[in-house]
């Protein structure tokens, strides 16, 4: 019977990419290697979940929405804000953003405004990419238009992670 080389399972990434030297990692990776397949979706495409919430602002605001919990850190890999219908005389202006904390005086845009009057469906949805919400920090919407009672639903797709 002849010799074969061993199959293992590669373990992390310079595993994956076979980059020893010598039997020993190395310390520092070259600019000329370069991913050529995003596996963020492989690593974690299984523990990805939707939460929402549906909330009515009383005025002007930007820390309504979903706060993530102090044992978490979430990476939200989409979120979208949206309303009912708007009923005669309602109009609003929103953004979707995140927020550091329930406390702070300043929430971040992470999609555009969308502008909405009486009879229209408003849905403003985040630019692509990953954000990472730290504990206590919120995902929701900045109203800066308000007129009449309009419900404000929040969803995002996020994977949780412990703090």
């Amino acid at each position: 019977m002849g010799s074969r080389p061993i199959q293992t399972q590669p373990r992390g990434l310079l595993g994956l990419l076979q980059l020893k030297n010598q039997g020993q990692n190395p310390a520092e990776l070259l600019d000329s290697v370069s991913p050529v397949l995003d596996i963020e979706r492989l690593l974690v495409g299984s523990q990805l979940e939707l939460v929402s919430t549906a909330l009515t602002p009383a005025a002007l605001s930007s820390n309504v929405g979903l706060t993530v919990p102090e044992t978490e850190v979430w990476f939200v890999w989409g979120c979208c804000v949206t309303t009912d219908v708007l009923g005669v005389g309602d109009v609003i202006s929103l953004a979707p953003t995140i927020a550091p904390s329930s406390s702070a005086l300043i929430a971040f845009p992470v999609g555009p405004y969308v502008d909405g009057v009486a009879a229209d469906f408003v849905r403003a949805a985040s630019y692509p990419g990953i954000l990472i919400a730290e504990p206590g920090a919120i995902i929701g919407s900045f109203v800066k238009t308000l007129a009449g009672a309009v419900q404000i639903s929040t969803a995002a797709v996020i994977a949780r992670a412990r703090a």
